[in-house]
């Protein structure tokens, strides 16, 4: 990457690639980096698109990395699907069109963020930016909070001006799915795992010298026999039974002597993974009742919305009105007969029943995997000019399970063979 920033940069300089103007400040961005892709930015003319492909193409001459155009995309803003098609078969790249899907997110259409999208973000994003402070200095309280604030603004919908309603606390929120949380985890048990894993190990293995060696007690040889951890070849037991929280956090645990001393000095290969931080949760963070229940199969958005349908955290009328809320009535939006509750909405109302009914026919099953598409339509009828159709929630449910099967390779079938026989082909 940094040979390409090299010479796209020194493209800019030249006059060769004009990159693009941000407002009014002199700042040209011509390019950006994201893990292993790169985004090339300029004004839409065929010259810049040719010195752009030149470009690349010294970079794989000096480098032998080749870059696949054929699997490049051009995208043009203000720019007619015509125009982007034309320079597209001329480069050799793809066209592509907004709006268009990028690491998941959609580009050049309705942004807005499912909670689906809220969570990963939180966890991939929110919970790493300061991972670099976080593994040198003990954070303060007041530091994490403020940090935590944010994530649980961001969680329920919120921007840094406004702050939608938080329906689960926020520590109720944080914990893994065994304590009825989401597994997202708090910052502050990720600050002291990463101190523990980096500061303090590195203090406890050369400040301290826990395995110096001149302390060895028996001869070896030259270390390519007697494994580091699991053998008895220092003191009356394995290394592993005395520093256990050290032989966890080693990515090879079978590692002979040899493996661990190069040059005269210990070399270390220690794991990155979140193994301090789910038990240091475990004593922070409170435990609900019981457990969440997460099913791989189902959409993570789908997950979230039965996990708070389980702690009757949803926005329906009652709950709104418990709230201190003023709203115009309580009564379902559905049937108008009763208080609209979660239990009503679901399994009491008559609307529920019939869904419910038609799927047990359909599958034999009674599951509140569907109760998503009930909340659905109960909020079309409220928000939506034109709601959704009472007869459309069956089909809907049938093709949301074949889609939610098919996308995760739990089975190989088609659509008339789902529709005769589900619980056969969800088994195979």
């Amino acid at each position: 990457m940094g040979g390409i920033h090299y010479a796209l940069s020194k493209e800019v300089s030249s006059g060769l690639i004009r990159g693009i103007k941000l407002g009014s400040s002199d700042i040209t961005l011509s390019h950006l980096f994201y893990a292993d892709d790169v985004v090339i930015t300029t004004d839409w003319n065929s010259r810049d698109i040719d010195n752009i492909i030149r470009v690349l193409y010294v970079f794989y001459l000096a480098s032998g990395l080749r870059i696949n155009i054929h699997k490049s995309n051009i995208y043009g803003i203000e720019v007619s699907n015509d125009e982007i098609s034309s320079l597209a078969s001329r480069t050799g790249c793809a066209s592509v069109f907004f709006p268009f899907t990028y690491l998941g997110l959609p580009i050049g259409a309705n942004m807005n963020l499912t909670s689906r999208g809220r969570l990963t973000l939180i966890k991939a994003v929110l919970g790493s930016l300061g991972i670099y402070y976080l593994s040198i200095f003990k954070a303060l309280e007041s530091i994490l909070n403020t940090l935590e604030s944010l994530r649980s603004r961001f969680f329920w919908g919120g921007s840094q001006d406004s702050k939608n309603m938080a329906w689960v606390k926020w520590s109720h929120v944080l914990p893994s799915f065994d304590k009825g949380g989401l597994n997202i985890s708090s910052l502050k048990a990720f600050n002291l795992a990463l101190l523990q894993k980096i500061v303090g190990t590195y203090y406890l293995l050369h400040s301290k010298d826990i395995i110096p060696l001149n302390s060895f007690r028996f001869k070896v040889g030259c270390g390519t026999r007697i494994r580091f951890w699991k053998d008895i070849w220092i003191g009356d037991s394995p290394l592993l039974t005395r520093y256990n929280r050290l032989y966890r956090l080693d990515k090879d645990k079978d590692c002979l002597i040899i493996d661990r001393i190069v040059d005269g000095h210990w070399n270390w290969n220690w794991s990155r993974d979140d193994i301090e931080k789910p038990l240091i949760d475990s004593k922070l963070l409170p435990s609900i009742l019981s457990s969440t229940s997460w099913d791989n199969i189902l959409p993570r958005k789908v997950n979230i919305f039965l996990w708070r349908l389980y702690l009757d955290r949803l926005p329906h009328r009652l709950n709104l009105s418990s709230r201190g809320i003023d709203i115009p009535t309580i009564s379902c939006s559905s049937c108008n007969g009763n208080v609209e509750s979660a239990y009503h909405i679901f399994f009491a109302c008559d609307l529920a029943k019939d869904v419910l009914s038609l799927v047990r026919k359909w599958c034999d099953l009674s599951s509140p995997s569907f109760a998503s598409y009930i909340w659905r339509y109960r909020n079309s009828i409220i928000f939506c000019p034109q709601p959704m159709k009472k007869g459309d929630l069956f089909d809907n449910i049938c093709a949301s399970s074949f889609s939610w099967l098919s996308h995760r390779g739990q089975m190989s079938s088609n659509w008339i063979e789902w529709l005769k026989n589900p619980l056969l082909l969800a088994g195979s």
